[in-house]
């Protein structure tokens, strides 16, 4: 993720965590600096698998939804993305062994090996 920051793309965090669990993970897991926004259920009022937390998310960032890649580990995050027209990168067993309209665009078992500069939006 530094290497995705550094190079200019913006990150954000989507939570349907409160404000202080996402301050707090991004603060224990050192990556405060990393993360350039966040959106959490604090500031919307629908959670995923609504596309409102991802379209809020975009909005901060003032790009369009089609440009944005999402990773998620969940089907309710799968369905979110889809539904706010974002590609989605499925993170984990879920990920692995959903099918139809709960699976995500590509589906990885962790990030160990994972090239991100090999994902684009379509």
């Amino acid at each position: 993720m530094r290497s995705v920051a550094a190079s200019g793309i913006r990150i954000a965090l989507v939570t349907s965590g409160e404000r202080p669990y996402a301050d707090g993970f991004m603060k224990m897991a050192k990556l405060d600096d990393v993360f350039r926004g966040s959106v959490t259920l604090d500031d919307v009022t629908n959670l995923k698998p609504n596309p409102e937390p991802y379209l809020k998310a975009a909005e901060l960032f003032n790009v369009s939804p089609s440009k944005c890649v999402v990773f998620e580990d969940s089907v309710a995050g799968f369905r979110a993305a889809r539904a706010a027209g974002m590609s989605c990168v499925g993170i984990g067993a879920v990920a692995l062994s959903a099918e139809g309209d709960d699976a995500p665009d590509m589906a990885i078992s962790s990030f160990v090996g994972f090239d991100i500069w090999n994902v684009r939006p379509v």
